[in-house]
């Protein structure tokens, strides 16, 4: 073998590992190429509304309890006057009502009630209304069954969480999680957000003192957080199968180079 041939054997092995890996280390990161555009005024919801795929438990009374009854499946005429006091979130969740893609509830006696959109306080006062001809001095308690969010990436405990108190800002959120892992992007948290059947995305920077105000910082229910890996965890997890393979193939023609080279040197 010629003296040149071992420099060049090593370059080209080299250059075939490096280009594995850095191929693999692009396709780390979720989410690419997203359109961030999206108007703040679009995605800023001051408070909680009702959508498609929420599960309400709604609760209705009256000073004439056998009479509330009926709107009530959970309830038995018998124990009317204690109906709903101690039931259990599983037992919730039976008897809940699942918001459609139109936004409507099928509710009894009243049939289908259009809520979508509404907030908590416009929903009760809209099914109060609707009960006028039925009870008198009719009340309305509702309790989104399901107000969820996903924290994904770079955080110590990944999951899909429920939210009791159907509101969660970002800290809270990834505080749930476990925090950020030291491998988390902390200056371009991603969340992902869907109104009205259309799907935005915006980023948020926790280093950033301006955070608090960011319309992306008071999470809504289904609302997705990824938290991007850096750089030296996307290296690390950049490494395939096919690049552990590519390292040993290249180990063993270096041996064999360095062995002829010896020889016939």
């Amino acid at each position: 073998m010629k003296k040149s041939s071992f420099p060049l054997l090593f370059l080209v092995t080299s250059l075939f590992v490096l280009f594995t890996s850095c191929a693999s280390h692009q396709k780390v990161p979720y989410f690419q190429g997203l359109d961030l555009s999206t108007p703040q005024t679009q995605v800023s919801l001051s408070e909680m509304r009702i959508m498609p795929g929420d599960i309400w438990f709604i609760r209705i009374g009256s000073i004439n309890p056998e009479a509330a009854s009926i709107f009530n499946p959970f309830a038995s005429s018998a124990a009317a006057s204690n109906y709903s006091t101690n039931l259990s979130r599983d037992a919730m969740l039976i008897y809940g009502y699942l918001v459609d893609e139109e936004g409507n509830i099928d509710f009894p006696i009243l049939g289908k009630l259009s809520l979508g959109g509404m907030n908590r306080q416009e929903a009760s006062d809209y099914i109060k209304g609707k009960l006028e001809g039925y009870l008198q001095e009719a009340t309305v308690s509702m309790r989104c069954l399901n107000y969820r969010v996903t924290i994904m990436g770079e955080v110590t405990r990944p999951a899909t969480y429920i939210i009791d108190n159907e509101r969660v800002n970002i800290l809270e959120a990834l505080g749930l999680a476990g925090d950020l892992t030291i491998y988390g992007k902390r200056d371009n948290v991603l969340v992902i957000r869907k109104i009205k059947g259309e799907t935005y995305y915006g980023r948020i920077n926790l280093n950033d003192p301006q955070v608090f105000s960011s319309p992306w910082f008071n999470l809504q229910q289904n609302d997705i957080v990824y938290v991007e890996p850096n750089k030296a965890r996307a290296g690390v997890s950049g490494y395939s199968p096919n690049t552990s393979t590519a390292i040993s193939v290249t180990s063993l023609l270096f041996s064999l180079a360095n062995l002829l080279y010896n020889i016939t040197n």
